[in-house]
C-alpha cells in the first residue's frame, strides 16, 4: 500500500494535487464573497472579487482612481470593491461618516503608509484619536493666517530665484525663450518653498535644479504604494532593498536639518517655524516628541507640502493650454490687478482677490483632484442608502469593521453629482454660476435642484457646482492642516509666472494625459510638461 502510494507521488501528480488545492480554495473563498458574506447583495464587479489580483495590477499602474469612477458610474453610489471593502460617493453618506461619526482612520492601511514596522507615527498616519488631535494642536499656529501671512517674502525669494534662473535661460536662446520642464520646475518650487518656510532652509533645488532628493522621495513613495499590496515588505530591513540609497539621501537630509537646528538653539537662536514647533513641544504630562517622532513628522511635512502642490499646478497649467480662452482671461485679470507686476511684487494680498485665479485653482483641484480617495473603518454596524445609477435606492447594512473607501476623484468628476462632470469650467466657480446652471438643465438633458445655495448635495441631481461634494483637501476632523499654506503657494507662484512670462506649451496641448495615482495623481506625460518661457517686457 505504501509503494503504490509513493509510486503515485510523481512530479506531475503532485503538481496536479497542488493546482487542485489552489482552485478549491479560491473556489471557495469566492463562494464566500459572492454568496455569504454581509456584503453580498452590494453591487460589485464579480470578476475582480473572485480575482483580487486584477485590483492589485491596477492599483500597481496608477489607474484605480479611474476604475473607481467607472464602476460608480456602472453600479451606482454605493459599491463593493473587496471583500470587505465597499467604495461610498453619496455626499450625504460620506458626510454623515466622515464629519458626523467620524469613523476611524482605516488601521491597516495607514499603518501601511509607514515605511517600515515600528516607525514612529505622524499626523496622516496616526489612527489614534487622542494623538492626532494632541499632533495636530501642537503645529496648528505655523497654519494660521497670521503666521502664514508672515511667509510671503520667503515665498517670493523662491520665486525670485526661479525668475532669475528662466530669464538667464531665455537669454542664451536664440529666440529668447527658456524651455522648461513645467513638472520638474514646480517640484523643485515647491521642495524649496517648504524647506525655507517650514525648516529654515532651503533645499536649493530652484537655484541648482539638482533633483537627487526628489527622486529619491519619489522612490519612496513608489515604495509605500507596493507595499500596501505587499504588507511584508515592511518586515525587510531596509538595507536590503533597491530603496536603500534613497533611504539614506532622505535620511541624511532630515538628520542635516535637525542637527542644524539644534546647534542654532543652543546658541540662543530660535526661529518660529513647523521644525522647531516639533522641537519645543510639550504635553500635559511634561512629555516631549522623541527624535523619531520629530523626524518622521517633518517628512510628512516635506513630502505632504511639495508632492500635492506641485502637482496641482502641473495639472493647471495642463488644463490651461488646453483651453486657450481660460488662459486669456487668467492672464487679463492678473494683468490689470498689477499694472506694475513686471518691476514689483505680485503681492499675495491681491491675489487672493482675484476670482478667476481661483475659479481655475478650484477646478483643477476638482478635476484633477492630487488625493484621490480616502480609507476609514465602520467602528459600529451601519445602515447606508444605495441609489443605482438609474435612481432606484436600496438600503444596506453595512457590518462593523467594513472598511470603507472615499473615492474622491470619482466623487468629483461623478455626472450624477456634477454637471459637465468631465469639462475644465473655472466659471461654475464664480458668483453667477448658478444662472449659468439654469440654462444647462435642458441642453444637457440633465436635471438638478432648484434650491443651489440651500439644498445638500444628493447624489442623481447633478448641479454645476457642488460645494457640499467638493473635498480636495478631505473633510472632517482630519482634513488637510497645510491648506492654506498650499493655496497661497500656489497663487503666488501662478500669479508671478503669468504676469512676468509669456507662457506657452511646447508639445501639443490636444494631447489626453490621463495621470497616474502613486499615493498622489501625478502627470505621468513621458518627457514631462515642456514648456517656453519669454520674458514680458509690457
Amino acid at each position: 500500500m505504501l509503494a503504490l502510494l509513493l509510486d503515485s507521488l510523481t512530479p506531475w501528480n503532485v503538481l496536479a494535487a497542488l493546482l487542485v488545492l489552489v482552485i478549491t480554495r479560491r473556489a471557495l473563498s469566492v463562494h464566500e464573497r459572492l454568496f455569504v458574506s454581509p456584503l453580498r447583495h452590494i453591487p460589485c464587479s464579480s470578476w475582480s472579487l473572485a480575482f483580487p489580483e486584477i485590483t492589485m495590477l491596477i492599483t500597481l499602474r496608477g489607474k484605480n482612481a479611474f476604475r473607481s469612477l467607472r464602476l460608480h458610474h456602472e453600479l451606482g453610489s454605493v459599491v463593493r470593491v473587496g471583500a470587505e471593502v465597499v467604495s461610498i460617493v453619496d455626499p450625504q453618506i460620506v458626510h454623515q461618516l466622515i464629519r458626523v461619526e467620524d469613523i476611524p482612520k482605516n488601521d491597516a492601511i495607514y499603518k501601511r503608509l509607514r515605511l517600515f514596522d515600528g516607525e514612529a507615527e505622524n499626523l496622516l498616519q496616526a489612527t489614534d484619536r487622542v494623538y492626532h488631535k494632541q499632533a495636530r494642536r501642537m503645529v496648528s499656529p505655523a497654519f494660521s493666517i497670521k503666521y502664514l501671512n508672515n511667509l510671503e517674502p520667503f515665498m517670493c525669494e523662491i520665486w525670485q530665484a526661479f525668475e532669475k534662473m528662466a530669464k538667464r535661460e531665455a537669454a542664451r536662446s536664440e529666440d529668447g525663450k527658456a524651455r522648461l520642464d513645467a513638472t520638474q520646475f514646480f517640484h523643485n518650487i515647491a521642495m524649496d518653498a517648504i524647506g525655507t518656510t517650514a525648516f529654515g532652509k532651503s533645499f536649493g533645488m530652484v537655484e541648482t535644479g539638482a533633483n537627487q532628493l526628489l527622486q529619491a522621495i519619489n522612490n519612496l513613495l513608489v515604495f509605500s504604494q507596493v507595499k500596501m499590496i505587499f504588507p511584508l515588505l515592511s518586515r525587510i530591513n531596509w538595507k536590503y532593498l533597491p530603496i536603500r540609497a534613497s533611504m539614506e539621501l532622505v535620511s541624511h537630509t532630515r538628520a542635516s536639518m535637525l542637527h542644524e537646528r539644534e546647534a542654532m538653539n543652543q546658541r540662543g537662536d530660535k526661529r518660529q517655524d513647523i521644525l522647531q514647533m516639533l522641537l519645543d513641544h510639550v504635553d500635559t504630562t511634561g512629555h516631549r516628541l522623541s527624535p523619531a517622532e520629530v523626524t518622521n513628522n517633518a517628512n510628512l511635512f516635506i513630502l505632504a507640502g511639495s508632492e500635492t502642490s506641485a502637482n496641482t499646478m502641473t495639472w493647471l497649467l495642463y488644463y490651461v493650454f488646453k483651453h486657450p480662452s481660460v488662459k486669456e482671461k487668467l492672464v487679463a485679470e492678473i494683468d490689470a490687478a498689477f499694472p506694475s507686476g513686471l518691476d514689483h511684487t505680485v503681492d499675495l494680498r491681491t491675489l487672493k482677490t482675484l476670482r478667476y485665479l481661483d475659479a481655475v485653482i478650484k477646478e483643477t483641484m476638482r478635476i484633477r483632484n492630487v488625493v484621490t480617495g480616502l480609507a476609514r473603518m465602520l467602528d459600529q454596524p451601519t445602515a447606508v442608502t444605495a441609489t443605482s445609477p438609474t435612481g432606484v435606492k436600496t438600503q444596506h447594512m453595512l457590518p462593523a469593521g467594513t472598511k470603507i473607501i472615499i473615492p474622491l476623484y470619482a466623487v468629483h468628476n461623478s455626472k450624477q453629482i456634477w454637471l459637465r462632470a468631465d469639462e475644465f469650467l473655472p466659471e461654475r466657480w464664480l458668483s453667477d454660476s448658478a444662472a449659468l446652471e439654469s440654462t444647462e438643465y435642458e441642453a444637457w438633458g440633465i436635471g438638478g435642484s432648484d434650491n443651489v445655495d440651500n439644498d445638500f448635495a444628493e447624489y442623481g441631481k447633478p448641479r454645476l457646482v457642488n460645494k457640499d461634494a467638493y473635498w480636495p483637501f478631505s473633510t472632517g476632523s482630519r482634513d488637510c492642516i497645510g491648506r492654506n499654506f498650499a493655496l497661497n503657494e500656489i497663487r503666488t507662484m501662478i500669479g508671478h509666472l503669468f504676469r512676468r512670462f509669456d507662457v506657452e506649451p511646447a508639445y501639443d496641448p490636444a494631447e489626453v494625459v490621463e495621470g497616474a495615482a502613486v499615493l498622489t495623481l501625478r502627470f505621468d506625460r513621458k518627457g514631462g510638461l515642456p514648456i517656453t518661457l519669454k520674458p514680458r517686457t509690457s
